[in-house]
């Protein structure tokens, strides 16, 4: 059981991430307007950089972007033993900033950041969301149709 002072509201309202807007700080404004919990909007509506399942691959090794497709594939003119030997490097070094979202991937993002440094939630809480590694997955193709999932190097 809870003490009193762990008590939440319920039914507090948020968003799912997406939203149809241009611009990023209109978007940051209206869900800081409606919103108990603010979360940070991505405009993959108008910047195809933003899609759900794009927005994430900057610093992944092998994964080439088609924006104007809004697709994923396998990038077959890497060599895949360094691309994956300088990924598990970056990663058991903790670079965490080699895979950091972009103002360009990540507009709603980083209007989201600069508002909260001057206007912070009055809750104390935010949302933020990320695409799962099985959706990642899923549509991440080789140039046979075949999605990553049936790829276990690139699955892990």
């Amino acid at each position: 059981m809870s003490s009193t002072s762990d008590f939440r509201p319920h039914f507090a309202v948020t968003g799912v991430g997406s939203v149809p807007f241009d611009d990023p700080n209109e978007a940051v404004d209206l869900i800081r307007e409606y919103c108990t919990i603010p979360y940070w909007p991505q405009l993959s509506a108008a910047r195809p950089a933003e899609d759900m399942a794009i927005q994430y691959t900057e610093g992944l090794p092998l994964i080439k972007v088609d924006l104007n497709h809004r697709s994923l594939s396998v990038d077959k003119d890497v060599d895949r033993a360094d691309a994956l030997a300088g990924f598990y490097e970056k990663v058991f070094a903790g670079a965490s900033e080699a895979f950091a979202i972009s103002e360009e991937f990540g507009s709603g993002l980083y209007a989201f950041l600069r508002r909260l440094e001057t206007d912070p939630p009055s809750m104390g809480w935010v949302k933020g969301q990320v695409v799962g590694p099985f959706t990642l997955a899923s549509v991440l193709r080789h140039a046979d149709g075949r999605n990553a999932l049936s790829d276990p190097e690139l699955l892990d």
